[in-house]
Formats: C-alpha cells, sequence, structure tokens
C-alpha cells in the first residue's frame, strides 16, 4: 500500500481551483500514488511581505509507493510541468507542492524536511488535514494538529470556498443555467438532466426529480464524491455518473441533458463527428456510448467518464449528453453547441 502522506497544494495566479485540481489529477495518475482524501479548497491570504494575490489551498491524503525523496522529486517535476516558475522566494506561483506529512517520519535534510518545518505554523496547511483527519499528530512535537490553531494570529485569513464562492456558485450559478438559459433554448433541451459542481471531496448536485428550467436552493444537494452517504438517495439517479466523472477527470462541473437531435444521432452512429466551423473548434468527436442500463448504472459510469477524460463530451445512445467545463457556464456553452452541431449535421444527413 505504500507511506500515509499528506500534500499541501497552493495556488495563487490565473485560475487557482483549476491549477489545483490540475495539480491533483497529475498526482492522481502516477503509478505510485493511490489517492484517498481530497480537502476543501480554501481561500487564503499570503503568508509573506510581497504584495500578492490570495491563495487557493487544500490538501490532498495519498498512499506513495517509493521514498520521500522520489516524492520530492516527483512533486517538483509536476510544479515544473505546471508552470512555476521560482523567481521570487515567497512570491506568487502558479502552484506549489509540499509534503506536510510522510507517515510517522522525521527527516532534516538540506534539500527535505518532514514534517514540513511550517506546518504547525500555518493555518492553510493545517485545516486541510485537519479537515480529512481530525486526529493527525505531529511527529516531531508529539501533539495534536489541532491544538497548534489557538497559537497562530488572526492575520492568517482562511475561509472554505465552499463557505463562500462554491455555496454561491451553487446557488444563483444553478438558478441561471436552469431557470434563464434552458428555457430559452426549450427547442434544444428537455427540462430534464441534472448538473452539478466540484468542491474539495464533495459535490454538489440537483435534487432527484427537479426540473432544470425550475431550479431552486431546495433542488440542490451536496455529496461526497468517494463515500457513499444517505444523502445519495435524494440526489439525480445520475449522480453516480458525475461521481465516476470527478473521480477520473479534472473536471469541476458537469451537466447532463437530453439534446434531441444529438441523442437521436447517437442511436445512429458511434461518434458524431462535426460538420459546422464551432462545432469543429470545439470538438475533434463526441463518442457515443451504449450501456446495457443506459440511465444512472454503473456501466454507464464507467463508460461515459473514461470518455471524458480525453473527451469535452460524451453520448449515451439513446438517452442524452453529459458535458465537463471549469464552470457551468462553460459547460453549458459547450453543450448547446453540441446540439447546434448536431442539428446541422442531422438535417445535412437529410439532404444527402
Amino acid at each position: 500500500m505504500g507511506s500515509r502522506v499528506f500534500v499541501g497544494i497552493g495556488s495563487n495566479m490565473g485560475d487557482g481551483v483549476k491549477n489545483c485540481m490540475t495539480a491533483i489529477e497529475t498526482i492522481k495518475n502516477d503509478g505510485r500514488v493511490e489517492l484517498k482524501s481530497i480537502s476543501s479548497f480554501y481561500a487564503t491570504s499570503p503568508v509573506s511581505e510581497i504584495p500578492q494575490d490570495d491563495f487557493i489551498n487544500c490538501a490532498v491524503e495519498i498512499f506513495w509507493d517509493g521514498t520521500p525523496s522520489d516524492l520530492l522529486y516527483f512533486i517538483g517535476t509536476v510544479e515544473n510541468q505546471l508552470g512555476r516558475v521560482r523567481e521570487v522566494k515567497n512570491g506568487p506561483r502558479t502552484i506549489d507542492l509540499d509534503i506536510l506529512l510522510f507517515g510517522e517520519a522525521i527527516i532534516d535534510e538540506p534539500n527535505l524536511t518532514v514534517p514540513h518545518k511550517e506546518l504547525h505554523n500555518r493555518k492553510f496547511a493545517l485545516l486541510p488535514c485537519l479537515e480529512i483527519d481530525p486526529d493527525l499528530v505531529h511527529p516531531l512535537y508529539g501533539e495534536r494538529l489541532d491544538t497548534f490553531l489557538s497559537g497562530i494570529g488572526e492575520d492568517q485569513k482562511i475561509s472554505r470556498l465552499e463557505d463562500t464562492i462554491c455555496k454561491k456558485i451553487s446557488e444563483q450559478g444553478f438558478r441561471d443555467i436552469g431557470s434563464r438559459h434552458i428555457p430559452q433554448r426549450a427547442h434544444q433541451f428537455t427540462c430534464r438532466g441534472n448538473m452539478s459542481i466540484r468542491d474539495g471531496n464533495a459535490m454538489y448536485i440537483t435534487r432527484r426529480s427537479s426540473m432544470l428550467g425550475h431550479i431552486t436552493p431546495g433542488d440542490i444537494v451536496e455529496v461526497d464524491i468517494y463515500e457513499d452517504d444517505d444523502r445519495y438517495r435524494f440526489a439525480s439517479t445520475e449522480s453516480i455518473v458525475h461521481r465516476a466523472i470527478y473521480q477520473r477527470t479534472n473536471a469541476l462541473t458537469v451537466i447532463h441533458t437530453h439534446p434531441p437531435y444529438a441523442t437521436l444521432l447517437s442511436m445512429l452512429d458511434d461518434k458524431l463527428i462535426p460538420v459546422d466551423s464551432e462545432g469543429r473548434y470545439y470538438f475533434d468527436n463526441i463518442p457515443v456510448v451504449n450501456p446495457k442500463n443506459p440511465i444512472g448504472s454503473s456501466e454507464s459510469a464507467d463508460l461515459v467518464s473514461q470518455c471524458l477524460r480525453d473527451h469535452k463530451a460524451v453520448m449515451v445512445r439513446g438517452h442524452g449528453s453529459f458535458v465537463r467545463g471549469d464552470t457551468l457556464e462553460d459547460a453549458f456553452k459547450l453543450t448547446t453547441s453540441l446540439e447546434a452541431s448536431a442539428f446541422f449535421l442531422y438535417h445535412l444527413k437529410a439532404l444527402a
């Protein structure tokens, strides 16, 4: 199984949430890594005298099949892949990866200190770790991590995105897409379907039997991506598919609808190849999967999530589309482009 490790992740350049999710996806895809948990995302003030934007921070719990030095080298390569430039110490960065805990190991070497030498002094490192495991103990000091929080000054500002940005997105964003955009395109979609956004180990997803044209805050359910809980009985029947997509891709949002032309073409072809310029701009092709049970099945979840690793959209034969995006607006834009491309493709086939 390997060693239990906590890695801190942060970003304050560009899209911080997306940068952190990309880092998590890259880490997860390494054969030596077993990803166990992802904390919520936190907006945090920088601990630096250099003027810069606030950070997005989180932590992941992994099992690592290798040495601490191997892991240090690996996360360094991930930082380089994601554009980390070390021009100014403690300055802004696209991505920052730190080994916070490596099992019970205590390491003091020129290029590696474990536990991280500032772990006990940083809220943005302590709180994500404690969210994953409230009983963590500092190997060097022999004290629970939560005991260090009281000694940290109020100048370190931190708030969970779930309590700030994501809550607003989950309510206002769902309503805007569901109640404003979808009724305006009633010719393209039915009002049935489901939407979700990701926040750490959780996702907000529309309630079972809710209508996308009439979304209210009560129609949104928060559920765990990795663990089953009682709230799943209220979530959309397609929550198993959304869950698999978030587990296997770096998607931050997912929209599932039943676009009529695309659904019709999915019954005829194994993939949809756009013929219009906008469709070709967004999609090389849209694969079609054909599970025995197309609605909310484990087979459908497996097939859809595998396709969305390499594609922005996928059709489930005779059922509907699943589209991933960075925002709900992004996923909705791709969903409308998919159906528009299907409209052109259908009529071109009819004319031919």
